[in-house]
């Protein structure tokens, strides 16, 4: 890893996975609805704004690389092919919209009414703008007009503004999930947002 901290993150089928988490991520102002697409305001000192969409066929490249920049056990590419094929998982993006660059993602599979949110991301040089907790709220609120009603993740026990992000979300901790994580090996807290 490069020295950024690490969150929550049960992989596809079980696995275990890893992720990046901007340290301190700021509450979003304001957002804006429009159809499938979203766009909203980063936080209270930034000047532009993040789209928010789901993965398309020709997202699977950026959110690939993506995840090898973010993960010390990232997902194949193959993996984003199945999501962008599947029903019940979606892949969603934050998008600079002066560029078309893909900034951030996060998946979530759901399983009847419950979601499970997985791979949390934001590129390094976009952090700390609200992006991630923005996004969260994008892709929840999206999840939600699905049918999905509870949603769950792990995080590192160790990464105290995740936690906090996750907070800033709706998502309160509901026990521990013992050496969860490896490299390093690490306990993960279970959070929740219930309904």
């Amino acid at each position: 890893m490069n020295g950024l901290e690490e969150t929550a993150i049960s992989g596809q089928n079980g696995s275990k996975m890893s992720g990046i988490e901007a340290a301190a991520i700021s509450d979003p102002v304001q957002s804006k609805s429009g159809g499938r697409e979203r766009t909203a305001g980063m936080s209270e000192t930034a000047q532009s704004s993040v789209n928010f969409r789901t993965i398309t066929k020709r997202d699977i490249d950026a959110a690939t690389a993506l995840e090898r920049e973010n993960f010390s056990e990232p997902w194949p590419r193959s993996a984003f092919e199945e999501i962008v094929d599947k029903g019940n998982a979606d892949y969603y993006l934050a998008e600079d919209p002066g560029t078309g660059e893909l900034i951030g993602g996060c998946v979530i599979f759901r399983v009847l009414d419950e979601g499970d949110i997985t791979n949390v991301a934001v590129k390094e040089e976009y952090r700390n703008r609200g992006i991630a907790t923005e996004l969260i709220q994008y892709a929840t609120a999206h999840s939600e007009s699905l049918g999905t009603e509870d949603f769950t993740l792990e995080v590192r026990a160790s990464n105290a503004s995740a936690i906090r992000v996750y907070e800033k979300c709706g998502f309160v901790s509901e026990g521990i999930r013992p050496g969860f994580y490896s490299r390093p090996r690490e306990d993960a807290v279970i959070m929740w947002k219930r309904k």
